[in-house]
């Protein structure tokens, strides 16, 4: 499977392994960042953006919850690595938030 690519890769220098969660850590700081500055833009003053923040709030939730359900009945358990897999739900559903943020955001403006 896919997974066990990446295990061989990960365990064949240590090196791989510091990429892996540098870049993990990259993707979810620019997440994080880009979500922070689209929802203070987007506002939370009047009925309208609070709808808004929800609506990003519920994909964010959702998206978790699914990728989390997806990673526990796909991912086999005798993984060496297999808690530093854990993070790839957690950053895809805080790019997920990012992503429908800036959609709001510019349908907002446009």
């Amino acid at each position: 499977m896919k997974f066990e690519l990446l295990e061989n890769w990960l365990s064949s220098d240590p090196s791989h392994l510091t990429l892996y969660i540098g870049g993990i850590t990259v993707i979810a700081l620019a997440s994080i960042a880009i979500l922070i500055i689209f929802k203070k833009k987007i506002g939370m003053d009047d009925e309208r953006s609070c709808i808004i923040n929800l609506k990003i709030n519920n994909a964010m939730f959702s998206s978790l919850i699914l990728l989390l359900v997806f990673f526990t009945l796909w991912m086999p358990n005798n993984l060496t690595y297999y808690k530093y897999y854990l993070g790839i739900p957690i950053v895809l559903s805080v790019s997920i938030g990012a992503i429908t943020s800036i959609r709001y955001y510019l349908r907002q403006i446009g």
